[in-house]
């Protein structure tokens, strides 16, 4: 009798303990409803971060588009894609008007006739038609030659020459200022420059900026998602050694 009234009395203090350390339904209920809050507040900022790039570049569109102050009287083409028929340009020389199936084109086979246009962006590429008949253009940006081009004794150039006709965009400039440019591409004379519009780009500014809050937020996400993980690992464990210890408390009385 005495023998089973000293195992009540240590196994009275260990079940007192457990109630006293480990977590009531509510306090886990509490936790969980922390971490789905926070984990909900992570993946808003996860949106709103994501928008933020994709629109900080059209933010800073300037406001009229249709005045461009380095092409007077001319419009500003904005970041997208461009048909010649809505490409607001100027020219000189002696250009002529193709129609090859639905698409248009503005065409000129004379040495130093130019074509002018301003747009806002950081990169920007020319839809040209590239083929045996076609030649070089020479290009400047901002009345300078462009470094990545290939260069001879007129300035910058790109080379439509090819074994067969491909009209595709042959990048002319990338990396520039966030701002208004001016891009002249004049005809070489040593074949066509048939162009039929082009594409405008504008690169995410502060990019060091997006990478280190992508790197927060999945940060966070990790300390959620193992905080969690932690959480029910422990529960799990409380509720296993608490059946133990009832059965050990069983079979002795």
């Amino acid at each position: 009798m005495s023998g089973s009234m000293d195992n009540e009395q240590r196994a009275r203090p260990a079940t007192d303990g457990d109630s006293s350390t480990s977590d009531s339904p509510w306090q886990t209920l509490g936790r969980g409803v922390l971490l789905a809050a926070a984990a909900i507040v992570l993946f808003g900022s996860f949106i709103w971060v994501t928008n933020l790039e994709r629109t900080l570049p059209e933010i800073r569109t300037p406001r009229d588009p249709e005045s461009s102050e380095l092409l007077s009287g001319h419009a500003l083409m904005t970041p997208g894609d461009h048909s010649i028929a809505t490409v607001d340009h100027a020219t000189s020389g002696e250009w002529v008007e193709q129609e090859i199936g639905e698409s248009e084109w503005l065409a000129s086979q004379q040495s130093g006739s130019t074509m002018y246009v301003a747009f806002y962006g950081t990169d920007i590429s020319v839809l040209a038609r590239t083929g045996p008949e076609a030649g070089r253009a020479y290009v400047h940006v901002n009345d300078r030659e462009v470094d990545h081009l290939l260069i001879d004794d007129g300035g910058s150039y790109v080379n439509l020459w090819a074994g067969q006709a491909v009209d595709q965009p042959i990048p002319l400039a990338s990396g520039l200022a966030h701002g208004e440019h001016i891009v002249e591409l004049t005809v070489a004379g040593d074949g066509e420059v048939a162009i039929s519009g082009f594409e405008v780009e504008a690169a995410t500014p502060f990019t060091w900026a997006f990478v280190m809050m992508y790197a927060g937020l999945a940060g966070g996400m990790f300390l959620i998602l193992r905080t969690g993980l932690r959480a029910l690992s422990s529960r799990h464990g409380t509720n296993v050694d608490t059946r133990q210890r009832g059965r050990r408390v069983t079979e002795t009385e």
